[in-house]
């Protein structure tokens, strides 16, 4: 299996220091024994590498008891090819053994257990190790760089399950930065070259529960946005029900806030018809038809462009500045929507206001010079 097959995703917090790396991970000269390196890899690739240097920290004797900070004498992973056998190697190890692991090593070696050990819990079950998680979390006494190294496992591990931990985990102060930071990126986590409609669920049921919960809220908004499921998107369009765009932007509503801002954030082309349903349903003032037609341009794909074209042509005169932004926003996502624009203004009739068809005119003559 691939070093990095699998998507990573680090939560730093209190003594945790972050540092991007913009070169690959082949150009790094391995990092001295008492850091830690997150790899952060595309997972079709070996490319594409980030780094992200921490502190090391303490390690763990057991999943019940805390011990004190050890470094184990292992061989440094100076090349391409030891890092590549000693992951592939991870393996051959049983989840419970990779969970002692990660508990027990430091540097690049907690990395590629938490890779390992995330790629083992994405196939199901091994519900004790989540149980083991949710009480580590739960005691005072561990280090929080230790569940810093636990929260980035759920991350990485991207299942309902780990959903769950995560949110049950959220009543702690000191870890609610990282978890709503963790629920927020969960849905970037497309393990397994998909999108992952089971994630959303376990987030709907905590949204309809923080309700007066500002930081928790706006985090479930991003995070069901990213997943992009139907039920969870027509969850977060109900929000915006009986509000105007004006009430929203005037801070009237909170959780429709976050709502409108999250809806940037959807990128799963299974949101295009719901999202359409609800554009059709909804005037221009309305907070649901600002929200529904601001996913339609984030998603971008072919369908969602003819919807906001179809649209585009009966739209009044101030629309237009609308319909210059989401549009503005489709065609720089694909040549196949400028392509879409130029067969609509291909007939000026067509559009009900001059003023929009010049618009998307000005937008296609952008695109136009932009190429010579």
């Amino acid at each position: 299996m691939p070093l990095f097959s699998l998507k990573a995703s680090w939560f730093v917090i209190g003594t945790i220091t972050v540092v991007l790396v913009g070169a690959t991970f082949f150009t790094q000269r391995p990092q001295d024994a008492d850091e830690t390196t997150t790899v952060h890899g595309d997972p079709d690739s070996l490319d594409n590498a980030g780094t992200t240097t921490t502190q090391g920290d303490a390690g763990k004797q057991s999943a019940a008891t805390p011990a004190h900070t050890t470094s184990l004498p292992f061989t440094p992973l100076n090349t391409v090819e030891e890092r590549q056998r000693y992951y592939d190697s991870l393996f051959n190890e049983s989840p419970q053994d990779l969970f002692q692991q990660l508990l027990n090593v430091d540097g690049l070696r907690r990395e590629y257990v938490i890779r390992a050990l995330a790629a083992q819990l994405q196939k199901g079950g091994h519900e004790d190790i989540y149980t083991e998680i949710g009480e580590l979390l739960g005691q005072l006494s561990l280090p929080t760089a230790h569940k810093s190294t636990l929260i980035a496992l759920l991350t990485d591990t991207a299942t309902p399950t780990a959903i769950r931990v995560l949110l049950n985990a959220a009543d702690d102060d000191t870890l609610r930065p990282s978890i709503a930071e963790a629920i927020k990126s969960i849905g970037d986590n497309h393990w397994g070259a998909g999108f992952h409609p089971e994630l959303s669920p376990p987030m709907e049921t905590a949204w309809k529960d923080a309700v007066n919960d500002s930081l928790l809220s706006q985090s479930l908004a991003v995070g069901i946005a990213k997943v992009g499921a139907p039920s969870g998107i027509t969850l977060l369009l109900t929000e915006m029900d009986g509000h105007t765009y004006t009430q929203i932007t005037q801070g009237q509503d909170m959780r429709a806030a976050v709502v409108l801002g999250a809806m940037r954030d959807i990128d799963n082309p299974s949101a295009v018809p719901v999202l359409t349903q609800w554009f059709h349903s909804h005037q221009l003032a309305d907070a649901a038809f600002m929200a529904s037609g601001r996913g339609l341009s984030a998603i971008a794909t072919p369908e969602a462009t003819a919807v906001l074209l179809a649209w585009a042509k009966q739209a009044p005169d101030e629309a237009a500045p609308l319909a210059r932004q989401w549009l503005g926003q489709v065609r720089d996502k694909g040549l196949y929507n400028a392509d879409l624009m130029r067969t609509a203004i291909s007939d000026g009739s067509a559009f009900r206001s001059d003023k929009v068809r010049t618009e998307i005119v000005s937008l296609l003559h952008l695109l136009d010079s932009s190429e010579e």
